[in-house]
C-alpha cells in the first residue's frame, strides 16, 4: 500500500492466487525483496504506468511463486549479473530452508520486463493449529484475509495473504 500511494496510477499491482495456494506456508522475507526488485529496477525507471503482477499456484506437489514486472527488462540475459542484499537473502535462505527442493531464477519474460520464480515444496498447516488474526485493511476496514499467528512449528515461515 505505501508504494502504490508513492507511485499512484504508475503502478498497478495483481494478484492471481490459486484458491488451494493460499493454505500454504511461504518463508518470510521471499516476496518482499522481490517485489522491491520489480518496483526499483523495472517501474521505477519508466516514465509510463508500470505494472507488477505476483502468483502462486501449485504444480506438482511445488509451489511455484512469481513477480513479474513490466519494465525493460534485463540488460543481457546470459550476461554475469551483480545480485544486491535481498537476492543474495532470498537465495540463502532458500536453500538453508530446501536445500537442493528448491529453484529460484531471475530473468527476462518472453511478455517483457523481468520475472522471478521461486519454487519450494508445498507446506500447510491444519486450520485448526493456532490462533489465528484477521487482517484488516486500512483502505476498506473490512476483513480481508484470515492468518493464523506463527506456532513453534511454523515459526519461520508466513501465509499467503492477498488483500482482495
Amino acid at each position: 500500500e505505501i508504494e502504490q500511494t508513492r507511485f499512484g496510477d504508475r503502478l498497478t499491482v495483481n494478484f492471481d492466487v490459486q484458491g488451494e495456494a493460499e493454505e500454504l506456508l511461504v518463508p518470510h522475507l521471499i516476496l518482499q525483496p522481490l517485489v522491491e526488485n520489480a518496483l526499483r529496477h523495472g517501474i521505477e525507471p519508466r516514465e509510463e504506468a508500470g505494472r507488477i503482477d505476483i502468483s502462486a499456484r501449485i504444480a506438482n506437489d511445488m509451489l511455484e511463486l512469481k513477480v513479474h514486472d513490466n519494465g525493460g527488462g534485463l540488460a543481457d540475459d546470459n550476461a554475469p549479473r551483480r545480485e544486491g542484499i535481498g537476492l543474495k537473502n532470498v537465495r540463502s535462505r532458500l536453500t538453508h530452508l530446501y536445500g537442493a527442493a528448491q529453484s529460484f531464477a531471475i530473468q527476462n519474460s518472453a511478455q517483457g520486463g523481468v520475472e522471478a520464480s521461486v519454487r519450494i515444496p508445498c507446506c500447510k498447516v491444519p486450520r485448526s493449529q493456532g490462533p489465528r488474526v484477521v487482517v484488516m485493511s486500512a483502505a476498506s476496514n473490512a476483513a480481508s484475509a484470515s492468518v493464523p499467528l506463527p506456532t513453534p512449528t511454523t515459526a519461520s515461515a508466513g501465509r499467503i495473504a492477498v488483500d482482495s
